[in-house]
């Protein structure tokens, strides 16, 4: 299948160590306090995956002609406007919760941008931005995780669990 990617043997494995670090920065900048930031990182973490996805999946995601281009060319590189269609596709071919995921992630990415702006923003308080930020972000360890990012999976969820003990002290 021919795509806009010519190394294609690296995509799927530059794309998760991407999430990686996106996601990495993210728990760090949590624990500093710093949620919005962490929110945009988990969100360009969702990115970066959701793309992982699509690319290993890019046979079962399209169903006309048309959609194989459009995958194939522009698809797999998952354009923010059509998040919510390629998640339900995800969904459609057998990941579960992945629109769930897919709304978290792009609530937290209005709360970076928007928080304080009520009209934009679908949080009242950080803390409950904050609550969103580590169900994301255990999500897409998790995925690291079966994607065979076994080692770096489990250092995010355990940065993370450190974060929350930190967090409920406070």
């Amino acid at each position: 299948m021919e795509t806009l990617i010519k190394d294609t043997e690296d995509y799927a494995e530059i794309r998760l160590e991407e999430a990686y670090v996106k996601l990495k920065l993210a728990v760090e900048l949590l624990r500093m306090g710093y949620s919005r930031p962490a929110a945009e990182k988990t969100f360009m973490a969702w990115e970066s995956i959701a793309s992982v996805l699509v690319y290993k999946n890019l046979g079962q995601m399209y169903r006309n002609e048309e959609e194989r281009k459009w995958y194939s060319k522009i698809g797999f590189l998952v354009p923010r406007r059509y998040l919510n269609r390629i998640a339900r596709r995800l969904e459609e071919i057998g990941y579960e919760n992945i629109t769930g995921l897919n709304a978290i992630a792009q609530k937290l990415y209005r709360y970076a941008l928007f928080f304080g702006a009520n009209q934009f923003c679908n949080y009242l308080s950080k803390e409950d931005a904050i609550e969103d930020l580590k169900i994301a972000i255990k999500k897409l360890a998790k995925i690291l995780i079966k994607e065979g990012k076994e080692e770096k999976g489990e250092e995010i969820l355990s940065k993370l669990e450190n974060v929350d003990k930190i967090l409920k002290m406070e």
